[in-house]
């Protein structure tokens, strides 16, 4: 996964906001919102095997993106550990 759709694209990947269906700033702030019953099942279906997320160009990543993708995965796989890596 990566922030921008130019990282994705170049490692033919898809964004963090497609991948966890998260909401884009667009230099606003903007409010997280849980998945309805429907989405998070198809997410579930989706994440169930991943136990290991590679996010590309980590430090575009805001805090508030950060703070919305533990929240998703979260979501997704409860109860879950997150751990988070940085390496360049």
């Amino acid at each position: 996964m990566a922030p921008t759709g130019v990282a994705a694209f170049n490692n033919g990947e898809v964004t963090i906001h497609r991948a966890l269906n998260l909401p884009v700033e667009h230099g606003n702030s903007t409010t997280y919102r849980k998945l309805g019953a429907q989405r998070l099942k198809e997410l579930r279906q989706t994440w169930k095997y991943v136990n290991t997320i590679i996010i590309d160009e980590i430090s575009m990543v805001t805090y508030l993106t950060m703070s919305f993708i533990h929240k998703r995965l979260t979501e997704i796989k409860e109860p879950m550990t997150l751990r988070f890596s940085l390496e360049d």
